[in-house]
């Protein structure tokens, strides 16, 4: 019988001990393993030595990868003498059915002073899957026997983005594969070659997020996640189905067919299914393109105006519904306490506690409302506040002469993409307390620091001592770098990159109304970008800001408050999961695991820690009652509970991170060079109703 058992994917059944068994009897060329007889090992009892497994006795684990086995001495109570483990001790090791490629760090081990004896295993990437058995022996004692069940990982590449993914003319639009193993590891720096099919034309382009590179076809590697994202320009007419692959080597290909509409001919149930900047008209069912605006006498009915502006017939403009106009140059036309803000008047309240309180592009600092613009120590409110030849833009005085520059009262109009920085980690201070106790109760389990009760005194320090130490043996490595994690979700949560597409659209003269969707979301975990288009995240899906407005002052853009709901605690809480899931399937050793509580309820087996350590009781001390039940239960009790308080925690930000508002301004060049804006800035408000924090940004944008 040949002792190589061939798994056929990522579905592979364990094998029956009794199958192991005939395995291990029958290998040609090789002694086979002899019984282990654990406490019950006739020469333990006259040696007084036990040799005992400490840790999985059956490890899965990747071609390439390596394992610990470990083995534990313990001397039996004797003379008056109490049991104690064993230390100074050798131990044989060897592979019972061993090839090439498959080698132990060495053939002896010797014990510590707990009696530990651990040695590695090794497989190289050539090797084919299989069972290996590794055999720990001395002559004083029975053996014992592990199994190493090997595995060739089955490389895939899936698509992301759904398939049929519907889009509209005249966008850009992210196309996202996946690279894997066994459909969990995440396959990171792997080439991905994008390409056209069926429906190309001239006008389909691929290019990188951030446009600095283009193409026909596009070579993309993947990121930490194993994710490939290529933005897709979708041409000027419609196209009924576009073939898009995707292409990585060892794998077959992945394809999306991306259908192309005119913006009218869509049907639509909301706003969210239209183009940018076209509405919903639910009682026909159909996108419809915005209003063609006001003409140059003005406007005369709201019909002119895109919402969220209405018409204001006394001066024939298109205005939001609330604020009245005021010149923000000599800062007339509001009452004493409102100031002049992009040429709307805005209510300026005594104090704040958040930005949300203060008018839009303003900041709560220290209790008192700000422009965000205003130099350290310095700045102004309103006009007055400057020298008479200038006036007060953005809480800078700067010369009125800025405010003549000639150039077309709707220059900023047409298609852009904003690449945004958000320091989220400034607003989270009160929200993570949550996770904090998933991270301590994560902590308690790994470390065996959890109540076992029923165990007769005498033994508590000894089955405490060893309950710590086989749990390490039992709970992946990665986990103590997650509770790190969990411990400090700002290491997470620290600068959010979200690169949206912004329809800007003239509704008078240096008067705009923007529609915006985000294209991408990404997060950096210790050196490994996270990144997803929201479309991609079930939790999430597409996310399509309601309109706000936007203006042009004296060469500096203000940029109207603008909120998104319902979906900021749900990108969070995607943000640690795979941050989590990074930590567990970027390793080339084991087979990962999907979550932090799929690694807990099946790679922590409680019922076999409490065997292990009521093996080591009674082979010290005979005459204990067994404890294996309690130990169990203990560690039972400790993984439930670290699990729960994770996903509860995770559901919390959720629940608490209801929505995430934005205002912000950026100085604009010179006419003619406006086709790219840099150093702008974001101020905003992340939280719920009766909890805010407050958090500021950055973006450059480009058309």
């Amino acid at each position: 019988m040949l002792c190589l058992f061939r798994s056929y994917g990522p579905s592979f059944l364990p094998l029956t001990l009794s199958v192991l068994i005939a395995c291990s009897a029958g290998c040609a060329g090789n002694a086979a393993p002899s019984d282990d007889g654990g406490i019950d090992c006739e020469k333990s009892e006259s040696t007084g030595l036990y040799l005992l497994g400490f840790g999985p006795v059956v490890q899965d684990l990747l071609v390439g990868g390596s394992a610990q086995v470990s083995v534990i001495v313990t001397r039996a109570a004797a003379g008056g003498q109490d049991g104690h483990p064993e230390a100074d001790y050798s131990v044989s090791f060897r592979i019972v059915n061993p090839v090439d490629g498959v080698t132990l760090e060495r053939s002896e081990g010797v014990t510590d002073l707990d009696g530990i004896a651990t040695v590695g295993f090794t497989s190289s990437k050539d090797i084919s899957s299989a069972i290996y058995m590794v055999e720990a022996s001395s002559p004083d004692t029975c053996s014992v026997n592990f199994t190493m069940d090997v595995r060739r990982p089955l490389r895939q590449l899936r698509a992301l983005t759904r398939d049929p993914f519907d889009t509209f003319t005249r966008t850009r639009v992210p196309i996202t594969v996946e690279a894997t193993t066994d459909g969990n590891v995440k396959i990171p720096n792997q080439p991905v070659v994008f390409t056209l099919g069926r429906g190309k034309t001239a006008q389909h382009i691929f290019s990188t997020v951030d446009a600095q590179a283009s193409g026909e076809t596009i070579t993309i590697n993947t990121d930490g996640t194993g994710r490939a994202i290529a933005m897709l320009t979708t041409g000027e007419r419609a196209i009924s189905q576009l073939e898009v692959h995707a292409e990585m080597s060892g794998t077959a290909p992945a394809m999306v067919v991306v259908r192309i509409f005119e913006g009218g001919a869509k049907a639509c149930q909301d706003a969210t299914q239209c183009p940018l900047g076209y509405n919903c008209n639910v009682s026909l069912g159909v996108c419809e393109p915005p209003p063609p605006g006001p003409t140059p006498s003005g406007c005369s009915t709201n019909a002119q105006c895109q919402p969220p502006t209405i018409c204001d017939a006394q001066t024939g403009r298109c205005l939001e519904p609330t604020g009245g106009q005021c010149d923000p140059i000599e800062g007339t036309g509001c009452t004493k306490d409102e100031v002049c803000i992009g040429g709307l008047c805005a209510h300026l309240p005594a104090g704040c506690v958040n930005n949300a309180e203060c008018p839009a592009t303003w900041v709560c600092a220290g209790g008192s409302c700000a422009p965000a613009g205003a130099p350290t120590g310095g700045g102004c409110l309103r006009p007055e506040d400057c020298p008479d030849n200038e006036t007060c833009i953005n809480g800078d005085c700067r010369p009125k002469s800025v405010c003549n520059i000639l150039h077309d009262p709707d220059r900023l109009k047409g298609t852009w993409q904003f690449d945004s920085r958000l320091n989220l980690s400034d607003a989270l201070g009160g929200f993570v307390g949550s996770i904090m106790g998933a991270s301590e109760a994560l902590r308690d389990l790994v470390d065996g620091d959890f109540g076992i009760d029923g165990i007769p005194s005498f033994l508590q320090k000894t089955v405490g001592k060893y309950v710590s130490k086989v749990m390490h043996k039992y709970v992946p490595p990665w986990t103590q770098s997650m509770i790190v994690t969990l411990g400090n979700l700002n290491d997470v949560i620290d600068d959010m990159r979200v690169v949206s597409t912004v329809q800007v659209n003239p509704v008078g003269p240096d008067r705009y109304v923007c529609s915006e969707r985000w294209e991408l979301l990404e997060f950096e975990y210790r050196g490994t970008k996270i990144s997803s288009p929201p479309s991609a995240i079930p939790e999430i899906g597409d996310i399509k800001i309601e309109n706000y407005t936007s203006a042009e002052v004296c060469g500096e853009w203000f940029l109207g408050r603008h909120a998104v709901k319902n979906k900021v605690g749900g990108l969070i809480k995607w943000a640690l999961e795979a941050a989590l899931n990074i930590g567990s399937c970027v390793s080339s050793d084991v087979p990962c695991f999907s979550s932090i509580e799929h690694a807990l309820m099946v790679g922590v087996e409680c019922g076999m820690i409490g065997m292990q350590i009521d093996q080591l009781i009674m082979s010290m001390f005979p005459s204990a009652p067994s404890i294996a039940n309690f130990v169990s239960a203990g560690c039972e009790a400790a993984k439930v509970l670290a699990a729960s308080q994770l996903s509860e925690g995770l559901e919390g930000l959720k629940t608490k991170l209801t929505f995430l508002e934005l205002s912000g301004t950026v100085k604009l060049p010179t006419p003619g060079q406006d086709t790219k804006l840099e150093n702008g800035v974001w101020n905003g408000t992340l939280g719920y109703p009766l909890l805010k924090g407050d958090f500021d940004g950055s973006f450059t944008a480009y058309r």
